[in-house]
Parts: structure tokens; sequence; C-alpha cells
């Protein structure tokens, strides 16, 4: 199973790497809320602050750059936002 996990982080990774220019330590994150939204669809910006370990409005940058490169969908309004993986 190990295996299989750090297969999709490296898939995650390069189609993260092929669309942005950004540092590895924000790619890291990335791919952190990647996989936590895997297993935990629907989560808020308050539990992906706890994954990145990061303040709200750098979460928030993370979330929204897969959300431009079309690996996140959001749904619902400001407050009730939620993220899930694009299938």
């Amino acid at each position: 199973m190990g295996g299989v996990i750090i297969t999709d982080k490296l898939s995650i990774n390069d189609k993260i790497v092929d669309k942005l220019s950004i540092s590895s330590g924000a790619i890291d994150k990335m791919v952190a809320i990647m996989l936590f939204l895997e297993e935990h669809p629907h989560s808020t910006t308050g539990m992906l602050m706890e994954i990145t370990q990061q303040s709200a409005s750098r979460t928030k940058n993370y979330v929204q750059a897969l959300v431009e490169i079309d690996l996140l969908v959001a749904e619902g309004g400001n407050k009730n936002r939620t993220y899930v993986v694009k299938k």
C-alpha cells in the first residue's frame, strides 16, 4: 500500500510542477492537501490548515492554485466552502 501512495504522490507532484513554477515546499504542501482530500472529501480550509501547518491565507492560496489547475473543485459559498478532488 505504501508504494501506491508514493506513486500517487509523484503523479500529483508532476502534474502540479507542469502547471506552476513554485517552490518545492509549496508543492509538498499541495500534494499533502491532495492526498488528504482523497481520504477526506468536502474538507474546509480550516481542516486543510491543520495538514499544511500554514495560515488560513497561505492555505487558501495553495487550494486556489489547485482549483485553477483543475485538480480540485470548490463547492459552496465563502464561509461554507469545501473542496474535493476533481475526478
